[in-house]
Parts: C-alpha cells; structure tokens; sequence
C-alpha cells in the first residue's frame, strides 16, 4: 500500500492486527499507548510534556516496532530511474465579475458575523445533513464565489422538490443571488449555461488555455476538484470543445473503477481524466498521465 494510514492511527492497528495477530496487543492498549498520546501531542496549543512524550512515543513505534513487520520503501531506491519533478503553480485571479460579487457580499453587515464563523447559529436551528447546529457560513459563500461564482445560484430542481430541505436551499440561494447581481439576478441558476460562462470564473479562463496547450502538445491530464458541480461543468466543457475524457467521483461503482484506470492508461485518444477528491485517493495507479 502507499498509505499505510490514510485517515487515522486505527487504521495502522488494524492493517498490522491483520496481518499480525496480537503482535500489537489489543486495540484498547494501542489506543492508550499509542494513538491517544500521539493525538493529544500533536494537538494545537499541547504542553511541552506532551509534545515531548507523543515524540519520544513516536520515534520508538518507527524505529523498534514497525520494523518487524513492516518493510518500508521509497522512492530513493529508484530515484536515477524516474523523470526529474516539476511543480508549476498558476495564480488564477478574480475576474472583473467575481471581483464585484465578493465585494458585494463584504459589504454586507452580517459579513462581519464571519468572525464568529465557527460558532452555531442564533436561530438554534440543526442541519439536517449534519444533525448539528446551522453555522455561519459566509466564509463558504465566498469560497464558492472564488471558485466559480455559479455554484452559489439556485439549482431550478430544487425549487420543484418534494423535499423541505431543497425549497428552503433554493430560497436562500435566490437571495444570495439577489444580493450579488442586483439588477440582474433573474436569469442567474446553476445550469450547464451559466456553468461555463468564463466571466464567472477567473481558474476557468486560466484552464481553458492550458486545456489547448495540453491537448496540443499531446499530453494526458488529470484534474481534480473537490467540488461535484464543478466537475460537471468542466465536463460539459470538454465535451463541447470534443475532447475525450473520463470521470470518476464517489457514485462510480467500485468495479467500474478499476476499468476506468485500465482505459484511461491504455487508450492515448483519452485526453483528460476527471477525478473527485474523496474518490480519487485511493488505489490509483494512472501512470499514463504526465
């Protein structure tokens, strides 16, 4: 495996108890001596004492235990076969549109409610996706504006649902629309159109000219988003400029997943692969990709 922990200690435990019955006690004693003090000295503000100890506990687990049975290989014992790495980072800036929008919702008064970003909402309301309290969430209002200033429009969809949830979302985004576009909000809805309006989104003016370049210069793409309606933007964009491509996200069936891999790598006509975050950091091996 590449990660031998993916999300939590735990999971070490369990992969080592599964291959190694009992060598590293029970799951009780590795929460004890192991995973709550490694937790508790890597938290934000630890006290000395902790710190101190969650490494001292740390060096031993990697120096004297895992060694046993765990055989550990980088990409040192390679290095002279692999191509040298480049990092390219491109700065996307605002366009002139989400520019406004931002400074539209900054000038609002409840912005300054942003300081309590983290704290529950006054209405006492719970969230039914989370069964927890409404938080503030005007820091994810402007994220999303960043990103592609659609994603905050209402989905037609939800205003004909039979769900309370999906109503009340479409009312609240028809205002958050209401408050960005002024004179114009009537048309604005998340829909393919709008999605790939380049005046709503300054990456997408960036990425449609390294989509030419790439796809010029013969090259296999992989692109990932952490957000689901994005990519189904990016989609319909490629499949209207006529480029191949596949996609994967957390509804594609296991199975399929690997058949995927296997045609993205094998098939050179496939140009871009589209990948979901929360789906696509495990047990992808797209070699073919550069």
């Amino acid at each position: 495996t590449g990660t031998a922990i993916q999300n939590t200690y735990r999971e070490l435990y369990t992969l080592a108890d599964w291959t190694n019955p009992g060598l590293l006690g029970t799951v009780k004693e590795w929460i004890a001596e192991i995973e709550d003090p490694l937790k508790h000295g890597q938290r934000r503000g630890a006290d000395p004492e902790r710190i101190a100890d969650a490494r001292t506990r740390a060096e031993k687990l990697v120096k004297n235990v895992l060694p046993i049975f765990f055989l550990r290989r980088t990409k040192a014992l390679i290095a002279d076969q692999l191509p040298r790495k480049f990092d390219k980072i491109v700065f996307c800036p605002l366009t002139s549109t989400q520019l406004d929008v931002y400074k539209r919702i900054l000038s609002e008064e409840e912005v300054d409610l942003m300081k309590r970003h983290a704290a529950p909402c006054d209405c006492g309301r719970l969230d039914p996706e989370t069964g927890l309290a409404y938080r503030r969430k005007y820091i994810y209002l402007l994220q999303k504006c960043s990103n592609h200033v659609a994603l905050v429009f209402p989905d037609p969809e939800d205003a004909n649902s039979k769900e309370p949830d999906r109503v009340e979302r479409y009312d609240r985004q028809l205002s958050y629309v209401q408050l960005m576009f002024p004179d114009s909000w009537q048309g604005k809805r998340c829909n393919a159109a709008n999605g790939m309006e380049p005046e709503f989104c300054g990456k997408w003016k960036v990425l449609a000219g390294l989509f030419s370049q790439w796809h010029a210069d013969g090259d296999k793409v992989l692109l990932f988003s952490t957000n689901l309606r994005l990519l189904q933007f990016i989609e319909f964009f490629l499949a209207r400029e006529g480029h191949n491509f596949l996609r994967l996200d957390g509804t594609t069936p296991q199975p399929r997943r690997q058949q995927l891999v296997n045609q993205f790598n094998r098939d050179s006509s496939i140009f871009v692969f589209l990948i979901s975050t929360t789906a696509g950091g495990t047990g992808l091996n797209l070699t073919a990709a550069n």
